[in-house]
């Protein structure tokens, strides 16, 4: 939002589902058009409150990414998620709720543009400590919200252990391992609640 709360959009029933059944806490704002199918929206208030200005702006998306995207004036119901249940046996995306509030927006699709976060590749050689300084000096300039860390750098080597060159092991244990600890030590400080680390292996 442009006060700096994250939001969420779901472009598809799986994951509507998962934003709103999996990713979301009970106090995050969940946000829908009033009995107009559309996209499922999470206003993320990581541990505080919802202002008047991202609650406004979520409801906005709501009413863009639905079927009433071409209407000047739509009823959007928001809630605390903890108000959002999924029937058992439901499909994906279907829920109910209760215990709401509603908002009348005009949706607006160059707000949802301007809102929009481009993902920002880093190149990184994760088996280099050198770049982990880089990392840190990074964050310390810019100081992002890291909402996601997604740990899934790794490699292996099919060999008998004893037949692999020590080198290569090393290195292994500095990419699956070492490399994960560093990543996450130096992001947390950056995280907030409602924020996610991920650590991906292979088994």
């Amino acid at each position: 939002s442009s006060s700096g709360l994250r939001i969420s959009v779901g472009k598809n029933n799986s994951q509507n589902d998962l934003l709103t059944t999996k990713l979301a806490y009970k106090s995050d704002i969940w946000l829908h058009t009033q009995k107009i199918h559309g996209s499922h929206v999470i206003l993320w208030l990581e541990g505080g409150e919802a202002d008047a200005q991202s609650l406004t702006e979520a409801a906005i998306l709501a009413a863009t990414f639905s079927q009433a995207g071409d209407s000047t004036r739509v009823p959007v119901d928001y809630t605390p998620v903890k108000y959002v249940k999924k029937p058992a046996g439901a499909r994906p995306g279907m829920v109910v709720y209760t215990t709401y509030e509603t908002a009348w927006v005009a949706p607006d699709g160059e707000l949802a543009k301007k809102l929009r976060t481009p993902a920002r590749v880093l190149p990184m050689d994760l088996g280099d400590p050198a770049s982990f300084e880089e990392y840190k000096k990074l964050l310390e300039e810019e100081k992002p919200l890291i909402s996601t860390l997604c740990n899934v750098a790794g490699f292996g080597r099919f060999a008998l252990f004893t037949e692999t060159p020590l080198d290569v092991n090393l290195s292994m244990i500095d990419i699956n391992d070492k490399a994960l600890v560093a990543m996450t030590q130096l992001s947390l400080p950056y995280m907030k609640r409602g924020s996610r680390v991920i650590n991906l292996d292979s088994l």
